[in-house]
């Protein structure tokens, strides 16, 4: 009981739970695969297809202009998974 190896495994697991408690609140792995709009989100959705068309959009047409805009966010997250944004070979040429 009084061993160092116990004492080790108790503050580790303690370390463990209070990193789960505090980051609990910021929305883990889970949350970072949801996407999700904000008021403000589709009020510029609505603005920007008003000002192209010069109407409000139908219901079947804000639907679509929803779901391009998550497969963007879909296709974007992906890229930064795959490490698009890094080391990119056109960029480094422009600067050479």
């Amino acid at each position: 009981m009084r061993g160092p190896s116990l004492h080790f495994l108790l503050l580790g697991l303690l370390l463990l739970g209070g990193y789960a408690y505090f980051r609990r609140g910021r929305g883990g792995v889970e949350s970072s695969k949801q996407i999700a709009f904000n008021l403000d989100d589709l009020r510029t959705m609505d603005l920007h297809f008003e000002s192209q068309w010069h109407r409000q959009p139908t219901p079947a047409e804000f639907q679509a202009m929803a779901e391009d805009k998550v497969r963007e966010e879909v296709l974007y997250r992906e890229g930064l998974a795959m490490g698009l944004d890094k080391d990119d070979e056109i960029v480094k040429r422009r600067m050479a």
